[in-house]
């Protein structure tokens, strides 16, 4: 990978991190696996070229403004991904605390009697919303 086309890989991952975050944002995480592949080559390739980068030899298509604004437009993309993802994952988390939660008190009710002697009736189901728009 050449320094001249970093301006352009750059470009590349934003857009694949920009639709990796409008699918998980849209609640369609399941989408995203077949996407992976192309962000770690694109990453890597990304790593090599700015490893590679030296701003005193490199041709006049890869600094100033072009490059400014694919390191801004890339920048902004990583963080609008990483919030997603992190937003996503922490609401997987309480989901599955919950339905655990549910499940033991279920459980726990059933093991008990009532002062009748009659088996308890398991608590009822907590109501669960997830804002998929955080």
């Amino acid at each position: 990978m050449s320094v001249a086309a970093l301006p352009e890989l750059m470009d590349q991952l934003a857009d694949l991190l920009a639709a990796e975050t409008r699918l998980v944002t849209a609640g369609r995480v399941g989408e995203i696996a077949p996407m992976q592949s192309e962000k770690l080559r694109l990453a890597r390739l990304y790593e090599q070229a700015f490893k590679a980068f030296d701003p005193n030899n490199a041709p006049a298509s890869a600094r100033g403004p072009v490059l400014a604004i694919a390191a801004a437009r890339l920048a902004h993309a990583a963080t609008e991904n990483e919030r997603a993802l992190r937003i996503g994952g922490a609401a997987t988390r309480r989901l599955i605390e919950m339905v655990v939660d549910s499940i033991k008190s279920q459980q726990s009710a059933v093991r008990g009697y009532g002062a009748t002697r009659a088996p308890s009736r398991p608590a009822p189901m907590r109501p669960v919303a997830v804002n998929r728009r955080a």
